[in-house]
């Protein structure tokens, strides 16, 4: 039986053709998604704290003054370290970056030490200080003594008020312990970006590369909305929320 209403042979055709272009389309589209999601999750960086029990001398924020004597007294932050407090703090590094959270304050420099349990190793210099709030980030120099792989290491940053150390100065504090690269960490770091390189650094438990890498991904693309957001997400997975919006001065 033929139907009135029946289609020619040619619209039928086209018909079958739109069709399996407009399925196509929705396949190419799918795909570019499940490509996209599965960047995303490649690229996540997420810290997988290491095994072991934390130093007695715990992190804290200021431990002495909370300013100095003619800064504002509506500071919201105090000096703060950007280190987790519950684990150990690992590097890579023979000389590492350190990262702090520094309130607008009048002081113009700051004393960064360095030491060892035994005090063979004691590293003191002089940074300058930003007048705006903000992460400053500390790349211990070229002349300062490497850190020698499994000793741990002591380090703080005291605001240098009316350019003295003074008994109320504001000091933060952080740990450091060197580990060694194994041979499989150095084969997938050697073929990775710096997002790449972040993440595997997290799932490693090396907290001072992880983000230290991050930190420079934040200041060459302070736009992008991946770095941004694994930047925040891994602040506020040790505790560090309140500063994971925090600009970066100089």
């Amino acid at each position: 039986m033929i139907y009135k209403n029946s289609l020619p042979i040619g619209s039928l055709s086209l018909a079958l053709l739109l069709t399996l272009s407009l399925v196509s389309n929705a396949s190419s589209v799918s795909g570019a998604e499940n490509k996209s999601i599965y960047t995303t999750k490649k690229h996540k960086v997420t810290y997988e704290p290491p095994q072991g029990n934390r130093p007695k001398e715990s992190v804290g924020g200021a431990s002495r003054g909370d300013r100095c004597p003619t800064d504002s007294l509506e500071q919201n932050l105090p000096l703060t370290p950007l280190l987790p407090t519950d684990s150990p703090s690992l590097t890579l590094e023979t000389h590492p970056t350190l990262l702090v959270y520094v309130p607008e304050t009048s002081a113009k420099t700051a004393l960064l030490s360095v030491r060892d349990a035994s005090e063979d190793y004691d590293y003191l210099t002089t940074v300058p200080i930003s007048d705006r709030a903000g992460i400053i980030s500390l790349t211990l120099p070229d002349d300062a003594p490497a850190l020698e792989v499994n000793r741990e290491y002591k380090w703080s940053l005291s605001l240098l008020c009316d350019n003295k150390l003074r008994p109320d100065s504001p000091v933060t504090q952080g740990d450091i312990l060197r580990v060694a690269r194994n041979r499989n960490l150095s084969d997938e770091l050697a073929q990775a970006d710096l997002l790449e390189s972040a993440a595997i650094y997290a799932s490693a438990g090396l907290w001072y590369d992880t983000v230290s890498s991050l930190a420079k991904l934040k200041s060459v693309e302070p736009q992008d909305s991946e770095v941004s957001a694994n930047w925040e997400g891994l602040l506020t997975s040790v505790g560090l929320e309140n500063i994971a919006k925090a600009k970066f001065v100089e």
